[in-house]
């Protein structure tokens, strides 16, 4: 029963929730459906809050891993809790200002796990370079967002739908494979 307690609580199990969120999230994006619309971009906002807040809860494990660019995890946490809560707010953004504030976020999102990104590539350097590429794709989906660029046909909420699965893939691949859970240091 312990083992359970300690998977838990730990940041495999956080990462693997994220992940699975952000999965069901880009279902959501995908579903386009205008009557949900104010719903959907509050639903998102609800989880930007809750990943800032994990973002800056987990600054000192990261700090103590990855010390060059740790920082970077206060900046990102905090400015996903002040999208979230301006997706919360202002429910009739139109979806121009909604594209670009996606733009930014998953722009910003993705620089912060690009920085990161040694703690995924001291697990397996396979799964770092496939984040790394898909990592890439993402910023390119970010600045399709920003400057609202519309290209194989893609509409902003089937972009929005594809960065959320493929983030939440990487999220939930490299929290299966990390089973040493090294995010996590002993006594944290």
């Amino acid at each position: 029963m312990m083992w359970l307690k300690k998977i838990r609580f730990s940041y495999r199990f956080m990462e693997l929730i994220i992940g699975i969120i952000y999965i069901l999230l880009s279902l959501v994006a995908m579903r386009n459906l205008k009557f949900e619309f104010v719903f959907t971009i509050q639903l998102f906002g609800i989880f930007s809050i809750i990943k800032g807040a994990f973002e800056i809860l987990n600054y000192a494990n990261i700090k103590k891993r990855v010390s060059k660019f740790s920082e970077s995890v206060l900046v990102i946490g905090g400015l996903d809790i002040l999208i979230g809560l301006n997706l919360l707010i202002f429910t009739e953004l139109n979806v121009s200002t909604l594209s670009i504030l996606f733009g930014l976020w998953f722009l910003l999102n993705t620089l912060l796990n690009m920085s990161t990104s040694l703690i995924i590539k001291s697990i397996s350097y396979g799964l770092w370079l496939v984040a790394m590429i898909i990592y890439s794709f993402c910023i390119v989906i970010a600045f399709l967002l920003v400057f609202q660029i519309n290209v194989w046909g893609w509409t902003v909420t089937s972009e929005v739908g594809t960065y959320f699965l493929l983030f939440g893939s990487v999220k939930i691949i490299s929290g299966i494979i990390n089973e040493r859970d090294i995010h996590t240091l002993p006594n944290s």
